[in-house]
């Protein structure tokens, strides 16, 4: 809670997601799954303290997804217009 600058119930800060992705796409070499394992659970603790209300959507954030599967969301860009367009 302390190196993470706002308060309980504040939504969370691009800029914190922001940089862990810098963190991770900077990370390298032999023991860099647990450095990425690191970085991401430092963030997702500090969105439990201090809103949990916003896990859900930072989760689907990381692993590059509007939604559940179920929900059939989808940006309309990428392979999807490609392959139509063939």
């Amino acid at each position: 809670i302390k190196d993470v600058n706002y308060d309980r119930g504040w939504h969370i800060p691009f800029s914190l997601v922001a940089k862990s992705c810098q963190d991770i796409e900077n990370t390298s070499g032999k023991d860099s799954q647990n450095t990425i394992k690191e970085i991401l659970s430092n963030v997702f603790r500090s969105a439990i303290l201090l809103n949990s209300d916003e896990l859900t959507p930072l989760f689907y954030f990381y692993i590059a997804k509007l939604g559940p599967e179920y929900l059939a969301l989808e940006t309309g860009i990428g392979p999807e217009i490609i392959n139509q367009s063939v």
